[in-house]
C-alpha cells in the first residue's frame, strides 16, 4: 500500500511530498476544467472531434432560384455528401453573433448558390461551443456567408454559424462545377 511506504517521521506521521501535492492538484484542476466545459457546452465528448457518421437523405443544390435535388444512389449523392461531412469534420470556429435571417435564407434559396443538408435524426456534433443538433445544414455557396454552415431543426435555423475551413468548401464547389453549376462570383 502505498501510504505504508510513505516515507515517515520517527513517531510513525507522514511526511509532506511535495511532488505528490501538485500532482493531485494538477489532476483536480484538470477534473474541474473538464467538469466546468461538459456542463456548459451540454457534451461531455466535447473533446472528440466532430464525427458526422449519418448519411443524409437528401442534398439540396440552389442556383439561383433553381433547386437541384440529390437522393441516395444518385450519380453525385456519395461524393457530395462526404465533401460536406469532411467540411463539418474540419470546423474551424463558431460565430455565435452571426444568424440566417429570413431574407438571407430567401437570398440564399433564390438568388445565390447555396447547398442544404436533410437528414434522418438529428446530428450529434461534439464540438467545443454549444451547438444545436441539426436536422439541416445550410451551407452558402455564393454571396452573403461563404465558408458557413447554419444549423437547424424542421422548425428553422438557429442563431450562430459555423465557420468552415476554406480548403474544404472549395472540394464542395469543384463538385457542383462537375454539376454546371456556376458557383464563381
Amino acid at each position: 500500500m502505498a501510504w505504508k511506504r510513505a516515507k515517515r517521521y520517527d513517531d510513525g506521521r507522514i511526511k509532506p511530498n511535495v511532488f505528490s501535492g501538485l500532482v493531485v492538484t494538477l489532476l483536480a484542476l484538470v477534473a474541474i476544467g473538464y467538469s466546468v466545459t461538459a456542463l456548459m457546452l451540454g457534451d461531455p465528448a466535447w473533446f472528440l472531434p466532430p464525427e458526422v457518421d449519418v448519411p443524409p437523405e437528401r442534398i439540396i443544390v440552389y442556383e439561383a432560384g433553381t433547386r437541384h435535388e440529390i437522393r441516395p444512389g444518385d450519380d453525385m449523392y456519395e461524393p457530395l455528401a462526404q465533401a460536406i461531412a469532411d467540411a463539418l469534420r474540419t470546423t474551424i470556429g463558431f460565430e455565435e453573433t452571426t444568424g440566417l435571417s429570413e431574407i438571407s435564407q430567401q437570398d440564399a434559396y433564390e438568388r445565390f448558390v447555396s447547398v442544404e443538408v436533410w437528414y434522418p435524426k438529428p446530428l450529434e456534433l461534439h464540438m467545443r461551443f454549444r451547438v444545436a443538433a441539426p436536422t439541416r445544414i445550410l451551407l452558402p455557396i455564393t454571396g452573403r456567408h461563404v465558408n458557413k454552415a447554419f444549423l437547424g431543426t424542421e422548425k428553422g435555423y438557429t442563431a450562430g454559424a459555423l465557420v468552415l475551413d476554406p480548403t474544404r468548401t472549395e472540394r464542395i464547389r469543384t463538385l457542383l462545377r462537375a454539376m454546371g453549376i456556376q458557383v464563381d462570383s
